[in-house]
């Protein structure tokens, strides 16, 4: 899932959500001709539809909500080498 922040001139954020599974930099390259459009434009999603003119937009941003988060190699070693130490009393 994706969430999407519009930052326009003067106006609060617009969020909105997408189900869309695509990967982040291809997913925010169809916004490209969206800014070029001096046009009022429609932004359908999955969930919303926003009418804006893609002219007073000043940024978008998109965040994915998944946790496709994958350790790298160097932490998975970290991981392994960790070792523990218990200390029990003995009396």
């Amino acid at each position: 899932m994706k969430k999407i922040e519009i930052f326009q001139k003067d106006c609060e954020k617009i969020e909105i959500f997408d189900e869309d599974k695509e990967g982040l930099i291809s997913y925010a390259k169809k916004f490209v001709d969206f800014f070029d459009s001096a046009n009022i434009s429609i932004l359908e999603t999955s969930n919303d539809c926003v009418i804006m003119r893609p002219s007073n937009l000043m940024s978008v941003k998109i965040s994915s909500l998944e946790s496709d988060f994958k350790p790298s190699i160097d932490e998975k070693k970290i991981d392994d080498d960790i070792e523990e130490d218990i200390i029990t009393d003995e009396e």
